[in-house]
């Protein structure tokens, strides 16, 4: 009997793939999505080519966008094709879809060495209606039984990646893709990003001093705009479609991104960490700076413990001279009082130098 993959919930087949270790190339979904698209595709760019033609002018920037897409259809990723199911929003669309997927699954799984015991266990299933939202909430089941080649990223090789989404994605879609593979892509440029661009570019002009290191660890993040302007390097403090574009690709897989750099000769700027988007619950608008609680200190080195001795027996000589002076009845003269006063400050200044030396003391120890 038949397999009707359409009438089993897609949960219970990929238990069944789980169980039986199947996997399948992405490529298996991108061509069957992109086969039943092709006609829409077609219409709707011959619409758009016919209006450019007759009157520019009228154009959206959307427009543009969409058409400049519609010329690449050849090449669009898995998540752009599922959009565009989305987009279409044809129930017609999603039924020719699954039939052509399952119709490739199953050609893929007869070429496995288990296939008899795969079977096996799809008939077993049970079979009932079942709904199907949308094709990219359908094909999320299977995502862990999708394999790309080591050098792509959603059917798109990684080297062309950055470009290829620039030219046919807005910014939009760009974090939706982000979502599909669970990376967090904030909104603003983090503090510690701007550090290390301001850093990057300084060095790279030959201007990175040890005092300059010193002044950038040291500045807010509005100082360190005013330093990026000042040097004529990029202040913006926002996340750019590019941007969020090398965010993702850097967070698929780290040693990609790293092969795809050096064989491009670039360095991807991106955030220091990266957190998964189920985590992130708010973005922090503005930097908290931790005080500090009050310590205890204890001073345990022998040469401050003297100096503190030193202090303290100073402080004393001063106070029991006070003392004496208030406790003599001879009448106060004018030079007495003067003489008194130049020898006290003298003492207060000799004190306060020791303080310091223990201060310096102190911190280098």
């Amino acid at each position: 009997m038949e397999i009707n993959y359409k009438k089993i919930r897609p949960e219970q087949i990929e238990e069944v793939f789980e169980k039986n270790n199947v996997y399948f190339d992405r490529d298996i979904r991108i061509e069957a999505l992109r086969k039943v698209l092709l006609t829409k595709y077609e219409t709707e760019k011959k619409e758009l080519e016919e209006k450019k033609e007759t009157n520019s002018s009228e154009m959206s920037i959307k427009e543009f966008i969409r058409l400049n897409r519609l010329e690449n259809y050849n090449t669009l990723s898995e998540f752009q094709l599922e959009n565009d199911h989305e987009y279409y929003n044809d129930k017609a669309l999603t039924n020719e879809y699954l039939q052509l997927f399952w119709d490739k699954v199953s050609a893929h799984i007869q070429t496995l060495s288990n296939s008899d015991a795969v079977f096996e266990d799809l008939h077993s299933l049970e079979q009932s209606e079942v709904k199907v939202r949308n094709v990219f909430d359908y094909n999320q089941v299977f995502r862990l039984r999708v394999l790309d080649p080591s050098d792509y990223f959603d059917g798109i090789h990684l080297v062309e990646s950055v470009r290829h989404f620039n030219d046919t994605s807005v910014a939009t879609e760009i974090r939706l893709l982000s979502n599909k593979y669970n990376i967090f892509i904030p909104k603003y440029w983090t503090k510690s990003d701007l550090q290390k661009r301001l850093k990057k570019e300084l060095k790279l002009k030959g201007e990175l001093t040890p005092s300059m290191i010193v002044k950038i660890d040291s500045s807010s993040v509005k100082k360190l705009k005013e330093l990026l302007e000042q040097f004529n390097i990029d202040s913006k403090s926002h996340i750019t479609k590019t941007d969020m574009i090398d965010i993702i690709i850097k967070n698929v897989d780290k040693n990609k991104v790293t092969e795809v750099a050096q064989e491009k000769e670039v360095e991807i700027d991106v955030p220091d960490e990266v957190v998964a988007a189920e985590k992130v619950k708010e973005e922090i608008k503005e930097e908290v700076v931790p005080v500090a609680k009050e310590e205890v200190v204890v001073v345990q080195n022998l040469q401050n413990e003297e100096l503190m001795k030193i202090i303290i027996q100073n402080q004393e000589i001063i106070m029991k001279q006070y003392e004496m002076m208030n406790k003599k009845d001879q009448p106060e003269t004018a030079t007495f009082t003067r003489v008194f006063n130049i020898v006290l400050l003298v003492l207060v200044v000799i004190v306060s130098i020791i303080w310091i030396i223990y201060g310096i003391n102190f911190l280098t120890s």
